[in-house]
């Protein structure tokens, strides 16, 4: 009898392993086999260019009193200056003061447009960097190697990028074949409801519908993805959705000599406490669904394996995302406490405590879904729950199948020929949210080469870009714009 239950036992340990190694055998590259173009020639004047944007402060504040519309409109001017052929050739709209719309016409009106979009605000320099910057933040200066300066990575490295391949290719007389916008938002790291949100009505209005939407969201990995060596450049198909909740608590203080067996902090400590425990589960969402579907088989073989048989080794996959703050957010929807207030002094009870917790939602959850999740962790009626600010669901996913996603993979293996090209999701906000409505496919990368150290100059100190990294983000527009013609 044991020796058949062992025999039974092998015999299916067998089967179990024929099917892993056939579903990996089955698992082909689906890297496009695109020859590379010969680099264009690209004036070092485009570097002067974008240094010239990032000397002005176009800094977003939350604070609508702080807003200080001097070198946003400084900013436009240069624009005007520096691109003439974009400014009288192509159609010129500026929306809400400082948002700014071109459209070249295209000579078959009958296909639909494609939108390329950027911004050009900047988050304000957190003052305790001060005296650590390596060149002043609005300096843009240009050394050997860099072009510093806030804004290099995010965002005016899109605006300039964009402008300098379209006036490129209009002083050669270059016609495309289907219209092109380009759209530059003025308010996206405040939530963009003043610039691309106004920009994207002004164009639902006139009916106006794009087959494609190429907005800033991820970049060129370089040694980000465990067991890639190669570069891989990231397409984010969907962004995660935003939801601030601002949990109170209101009860009797006194003195702190005779405190009472739970105070306002001990409550709301507990409902924070419970969700950060009971978190939302963790899962494969359809966009990292895509990524492992292009990324998996150029892993070794191990990963290979894993990844080819997700529907049986999807738990170890998850489990392996979960280990880093990065690959977690990936698979989950996050939960992150950011602000707690309570008290004002050592000997005092509060009778208020309040807290924020913040969480990103991940595609094919809900806003409503998740308040019924937080109302029932928490499960204490002492705990007022609310939304706190602007809340927003996660974005639509885009086809990896489409000839926008199609257009876009083959002009980075032209431009990044020793770069993989994988779909993915991105965890932060972009302008690219306002755009899901008027357009079939909405993505989110931005042509800039980043490592570990490189992502924390994003928001933080040092931001900079490489001058040729710059060059070729303008290579990668210019070609892409060429590769709209047929």
């Amino acid at each position: 009898m044991i020796k058949r239950i062992l025999l039974g036992l092998g015999g299916g340990l067998a089967f179990l392993l024929l099917v892993l190694f056939a579903n990996t055998l089955k698992l082909h590259s689906k890297q496009l086999e695109i020859a590379a173009v010969k680099p264009v020639i690209i004036p070092d004047s485009a570097l002067e260019h974008l240094s010239a944007a990032i000397k002005i402060p176009t800094i977003s504040t939350d604070d609508s009193t702080r807003f200080n519309p001097a070198p946003f409109t400084t900013f436009l001017e240069l624009l005007e200056r520096t691109y003439p052929l974009c400014n009288t050739l192509l159609t010129k709209t500026i929306i809400n003061h400082y948002g700014l719309l071109y459209q070249w016409p295209g000579q078959d009106t009958s296909l639909k447009p494609i939108l390329l979009t950027a911004h050009y605000d900047v988050v304000p320099v957190d003052t305790s960097y001060d005296g650590r910057w390596t060149e002043p933040p609005f300096s843009g200066k240009i050394d050997g190697q860099f072009i510093w300066g806030r804004g290099t990575m995010d965002d005016k490295l899109g605006v300039i990028g964009i402008l300098e391949a379209a006036e490129g290719l209009l002083k050669n007389g270059f016609v495309p074949e289907r219209t092109i916008y380009l759209a530059f938002g003025y308010d996206e790291e405040i939530n963009g409801l003043q610039g691309a949100a106004r920009i994207a009505a002004y164009l639902g209005e006139r009916n106006i519908r794009f087959d494609y939407v190429l907005d800033e969201g991820l970049l060129i990995a370089r040694g980000l993805v465990p067991g890639i060596t190669k570069d891989v450049a990231l397409v984010g198909l969907s962004e995660k959705g935003f939801l601030s909740v601002k949990l109170s608590v209101i009860k009797e203080g006194g003195h702190a000599s005779m405190p009472q067996s739970e105070t306002v902090i001990d409550i709301l400590a507990n409902a924070v406490l419970n969700l950060r425990r009971h978190r939302p589960e963790a899962r494969i969402s359809e966009p990292v669904e895509r990524f492992l579907e292009f990324i998996g088989p150029e892993m070794p073989f191990f990963q290979k394996l894993v990844f080819a048989n997700k529907g049986l080794l999807g738990r170890l996959i998850l489990k392996a995302y979960e280990q880093s703050p990065a690959g977690n957010s990936l698979v989950r929807t996050t939960t992150a406490p950011t602000v707690f207030s309570a008290g004002s002094k050592a000997n005092v009870l509060p009778g208020t405590a309040s807290a924020i917790v913040n969480f990103r939602i991940l595609p094919g959850e809900t806003i409503e879904g998740l308040l019924d999740h937080v109302k029932k962790t928490i499960d204490d009626p002492r705990v007022t729950v609310e939304v706190s600010g602007a809340a927003v669901e996660p974005s639509p996913v885009s086809s990896t199948d489409s000839k926008g996603f199609i257009t876009i993979e083959k002009t980075l293996r032209q431009i990044y020929p020793k770069a993989l090209v994988a779909a993915s999701l991105v965890t932060a906000g972009t302008d690219s949210r306002h755009y899901t409505s008027i357009a079939d496919d909405v993505y989110r990368f931005s042509p800039q080469t980043a490592t570990a150290e490189d992502l924390l100059r994003i928001h933080g100190r040092n931001e900079r870009i490489a001058k040729e990294d710059f060059k070729n983000c303008i290579r990668f527009y210019r070609q892409l714009i060429v590769n709209t013609n047929p």
